[in-house]
């Protein structure tokens, strides 16, 4: 089973420069991440009018109750100007101990420790009771109507998510 490094992942999410709706292909790459820990996934894209469309990740290992659902985005505010960076804001570099790159904080680091932690736990628990689901979005940081709102549809169609970890403040 692959385990996946948290750090090492984060860095590489650092690098997409996802700037709300921009997708930079940020998703496929999660998504075959994923499928290495034997996730089933599915890119959902979500337009409303005057907006652009946006990109959102729904990935799930195992069909059984309970089910773990982690809520997070990979989208990211505008690095702004970019001599106040001491990195360029989509190059990653670690400082004195610090994980430095636009996203770092908000919220790419965040979603490379979970998907760290679920490889570490699956790989030491070939057989689990229940099921573990990330529900990944594009649109956080954005106007924010194509990303968890459309795509937590989703859930009607399949049976509900037991448990939910919502990392950031909902709408």
């Amino acid at each position: 089973m692959t385990s996946i490094n948290e750090l090492q992942l984060a860095k590489e999410l650092i690098k997409f420069p996802t700037v709300t709706p921009i997708d930079a292909g940020i998703m496929k790459f999660l998504e075959k991440k994923l499928k290495t820990l034997g996730f089933k996934t599915k890119i959902l894209e979500f337009k409303e009018k005057n907006s652009k469309p946006v990109k959102n990740l729904y990935a799930r290992l195992g069909n059984q109750s309970p089910n773990f659902c982690y809520a997070g985005h990979l989208d990211v505010v505008p690095a702004g100007n970019l001599k106040e960076w001491t990195v360029n804001p989509f190059k990653p570099s670690v400082k004195k101990g610090h994980l430095i790159g636009r996203g770092a904080n908000d919220m790419k680091s965040s979603i490379a420790a979970f998907v760290s932690a679920v490889s570490n736990f699956v790989g030491n628990n070939k057989k689990f009771n229940g099921s573990i689901s990330l529900l990944i979005t594009g649109d956080e940081e954005g106007v924010a109507i194509n990303g968890t709102k459309k795509s937590s549809r989703i859930f009607k169609k399949e049976k509900r998510e037991d448990r939910f970890l919502f990392s950031w403040r909902t709408n």
